[in-house]
């Protein structure tokens, strides 16, 4: 129950618009408030662990980015690597 409710806050977090980090500490309270258990940091580490999260997932993406954008930038990126490398 409480894995489910973490992945799904990390995954809502790192859609949002807005900050989109957390610190292990800060989940900890949250869970602390949101369910009333108390457990120590390291098992909200090991759940982040066992849900496949790492410190960098929990991003959010920049207002103003445009995924368009983005992927013509990699094609671009690419094809100089490969022009150069010639």
């Amino acid at each position: 129950m409480i894995d489910n409710w973490i992945k799904q806050f990390i995954d809502n977090l790192n859609c949002s618009d807005q900050n989109g980090h957390i610190t292990g500490r800060q989940l900890h309270n949250l869970i602390q408030d949101e369910f009333s258990i108390r457990c120590c940091l390291r098992s909200i580490y090991n759940a982040l662990h066992r849900l496949h999260f790492s410190w960098i997932t929990a991003r959010s993406k920049h207002p103003k980015s445009d995924a368009e954008v983005q992927e013509i930038y990699k094609k671009l990126s690419n094809f100089v690597k490969i022009t150069v490398a010639r």
